[in-house]
């Protein structure tokens, strides 16, 4: 299990997602030109959101932390869900926050994805730090 997490939000256009590959893909070696490092995109690993700013964490912490933001944006964004039927089915709050538990405590990190209305999406993710599919980043936030 991980020291702590860091959380993470993007909410945007899903337009924009399709017409950024660079700034979602940091280089080989790690060491992530400005335009990765400088997006709000999501990267295309979760584990690429330690290469970015930490002014992009939205909370950091232990699991009942990071637990307690994802309930609370779980609860800001469901009035915007494009499909709120499609999301009941994968399961409420409840059972949502339950599998982000079993993910952050047996693989150390977790994403959820939702369509908003609008042609908008929403990538929320949570990233263990250190994580184990990129031990040699650095905290962001210097832990």
């Amino acid at each position: 299990m991980p020291g702590h997490y860091h959380a993470y939000q993007w909410s945007g256009q899903a337009s924009s997602l399709d017409r950024a590959d660079g700034a979602r893909r940091p280089p080989l070696p790690p060491t992530p030109p400005d335009e990765f490092r400088n997006s709000p995109l999501p990267p295309y690993r979760m584990c690429d959101w330690l290469l970015k700013p930490p002014t992009y964490i939205k909370a950091s912490g232990d699991l009942e932390t990071v637990l307690g933001w994802l309930g609370e944006q779980w609860r800001q964004l469901s009035p915007s869900f494009a499909y709120p039927d499609q999301e009941q089915r994968l399961g409420g709050a409840d059972e949502r926050l339950q599998y982000a538990r079993e993910a952050l405590t047996h693989c150390g990190s977790m994403a959820w994805g939702h369509w908003l209305k609008g042609e908008r999406y929403s990538h929320t993710a949570v990233v263990g730090c250190p994580d184990r599919h990129a031990p040699n980043y650095r905290c962001p936030a210097g832990r």
